[in-house]
């Protein structure tokens, strides 16, 4: 086969799954955005339901919140399989939609204008709750490099991996070296942490739909802070280091989960060649002295080196770096 051959069997698979990435991409929001409409009836009909129970006719009332609660059933089942193609969908639109139906299932069984009314606004609100959950998961799929969502995640967790791995490289220089520490230094890895956790939590925010598999995760988002805190502190330069390779470890547990549990229709596909993630870019420690060493004894901070404010100048370099 000549290189000629190669890059165009390259493009013409490449192109096969843009293609696919395309019609999944459009199929996942027409279907999305008929559930945002149907739901929208569903709100605006118990609405009118409020105007019946107003008037005191309750049997009425009852017979329609009871055929909106039926209602509610296939949009969930539906939901819960686009699921399995996408991490925008949020877990928490299935527990808003059973709430609005044991809202509507309560109205239907309301004996009291108070009683069914107070029913009827908590299905509003529940409704309300999955529709914007909704409304944010069309905006992640249409402006994810891949409908599922998935490569996009873990790209940026393999930036964040690659960042806290640095930092520990960094640390560990400092432990290989004899004398003392160097103040300025610490602070800036303080600030470095402090900014890979912030970049981590808005990455979660992000990708709620992954429910339980993102623990481990929140997990090292609180190793993150205590190791942040020990080095602001002056802790033992040996514990930090002993909190970073657990954090590290906890990181590509994680990672390796995430894997493994999949998008089960997600195809493989090579973002455009133009493509740049934004979500979590490197952080480059520059300014940072690594020929500086940490003591193995609790340190001692001299007075502090910098002016009032210039510890926040460092960590919101770091901070304006991950976004």
């Amino acid at each position: 086969m000549t290189e000629r051959y190669m890059e165009q069997l390259y493009e013409m698979l490449k192109g096969m799954g843009d293609r696919y990435l395309g019609v999944q991409r459009e199929r996942l929001i027409k279907a999305l955005e008929e559930i945002d409409w149907e739901l929208s009836q569903i709100q605006a009909s118990s609405s009118i339901l409020e105007g019946y129970a107003g008037t005191g006719d309750y049997k009425r009332a009852g017979e329609m919140a009871e055929k909106l609660h039926q209602l509610l059933g296939p949009i969930g089942d539906e939901i819960e399989c686009m699921m399995a193609e996408t991490l925008f969908l949020n877990p928490q639109i299935l527990s808003s939609l059973e709430e609005a139906g044991t809202y509507l299932e309560g109205a239907s069984g309301s004996e009291s204008g108070g009683e069914m009314m107070a029913n009827l606004e908590g299905a509003q609100e529940e409704l309300g709750r999955a529709r914007g959950q909704i409304g944010r998961a069309l905006e992640g799929i249409k402006s994810a490099s891949s409908p599922s969502g998935l490569s996009d995640f873990l790209r940026s967790l393999s930036q964040v991996i690659s960042n806290q791995g640095e930092m520990g490289e960094m640390l560990r220089e400092y432990l290989s070296g004899k004398g003392a520490f160097d103040y300025n230094a610490l602070m800036s890895m303080a600030a470095m942490q402090r900014a890979i956790r912030e970049s981590l939590e808005r990455l979660l925010s992000r990708y709620q739909s992954l429910g339980d598999t993102l623990k481990g995760l929140e997990g090292a988002i609180e190793a993150m802070k205590k190791i942040e805190g020990m080095l602001n502190e002056g802790a033992e330069a040996e514990r930090i280091k002993e909190e970073q390779k657990h954090l590290m470890e906890r990181l590509l547990r994680s990672e390796k989960a995430i894997k493994s549990r999949g998008i089960s229709r997600e195809r493989k596909s090579t973002p455009g060649k133009d493509y740049v993630d934004p979500t979590v870019p490197p952080i480059l420690p520059a300014g940072v002295n690594k020929k500086s060493t940490l003591g193995t004894a609790p340190m001692e901070f001299p007075e502090n080196p910098y002016g009032i404010g210039e510890s926040e100048i460092i960590y919101d370099y770091f901070r304006l770096l991950t976004q």
